[in-house]
């Protein structure tokens, strides 16, 4: 019988992370939420109840799920963490490797062996990141996507160290909160559904690049033939343009680092701008007035 996990700590309070967080939490797990601005993680515990409080208004979760989010997502601070006792720690901050392996460090360092370390990295592999994770079998990835609570889908794949028996518990805590596991035991950058989207969102950059259409156009297109809610651009805009951004310039040391390039300079004057897709409240397309926000 594998022994389910009941606590969480989730490190790094930004869009991805608080989502991470007010799901654990509105699904009945003790969840600790740090970043290393104390303030953000203030700001994210405060913005929880309003993203809760919208799943509640369309029916998509019950209405206790409102109290169990307020009592149950407690805001740490980073000092305050190895005096945690947590079942799972999971890192949901930039995907970049010198900030993973920071907080990959601090975490397997600062948390004892029986905590399992997990990364929420969307592009990095675990035989990237487990190096620097004190007693590696412990170690697996546990990967959301964005937005949490419609997307549902959590990737799973242990590291190369891991322990068999991680699986089961994580796949156990991923339906606890409602999510589906995928597990995977090949490594492969990007999981599944993230393999095959930059696939789609190269070819849309590239349309843009090439003067072919607009964003709009390009999203209308794609829209009206396959009668989804949203294209290519609506997707960037919902993952967050800045992710996007990093994941590319991950992706142009692997290979064609000239048409890598290219398209992380197509991106680039939405970053300078602040307008990062549905988080900002202003990306490809403007979602001042959306709930998603």
């Amino acid at each position: 019988m594998q022994t389910p996990i009941s606590s969480v700590l989730v490190v790094g309070a930004g869009w991805n992370g608080r989502q991470v967080a007010a799901q654990c939490a509105a699904h009945g797990i003790r969840t600790y939420l740090a970043d290393c601005r104390h303030e953000v993680t203030l700001e994210a515990v405060r913005w929880s109840s309003g993203y809760v409080s919208e799943r509640v208004a369309e029916r998509t979760w019950p209405e206790e799920t409102i109290e169990k989010c307020r009592d149950l997502l407690v805001a740490t601070e980073m000092s305050d963490i190895g005096g945690l006792s947590v079942d799972l720690a999971i890192e949901c901050v930039h995907e970049q490797v010198s900030s993973k392996r920071r907080i990959l460090r601090d975490l397997s360092a600062l948390l004892p062996e029986s905590t399992v370390i997990a990364s929420n990295s969307s592009y990095f592999t675990p035989s990237m990141l487990s190096k620097f994770v004190e007693h590696p079998q412990r170690f697996a990835h546990f990967h959301f996507h964005s937005p949490v609570w419609s997307a549902s889908i959590v990737d799973i794949i242990l590291g190369p160290e891991a322990n068999p028996q991680l699986s089961p518990r994580l796949e156990m805590l991923a339906k606890q909160i409602g999510q589906t596991p995928i597990v995977q035991t090949v490594e492969n950058p990007g999981y599944i559904f993230n393999w095959i989207l930059q696939g789609m969102l190269k070819s849309s950059l590239e349309l843009v690049d090439r003067q072919v259409a607009t964003p709009e156009n390009i999203e209308l297109s794609w829209k009206k033939i396959t009668g989804m809610s949203v294209g290519p651009f609506g997707l960037m805009d919902l993952i967050g343009i800045d992710l996007i951004h990093q994941v590319l310039s991950n992706a142009r040391w692997l290979g064609n680092y000239d048409e890598t390039q290219k398209l992380i300079d197509i991106l680039q004057p939405w970053l300078d701008r602040g307008e990062l897709g549905v988080k900002t409240g202003q990306g490809f397309f403007d979602y001042s007035s959306s709930e998603l926000k």
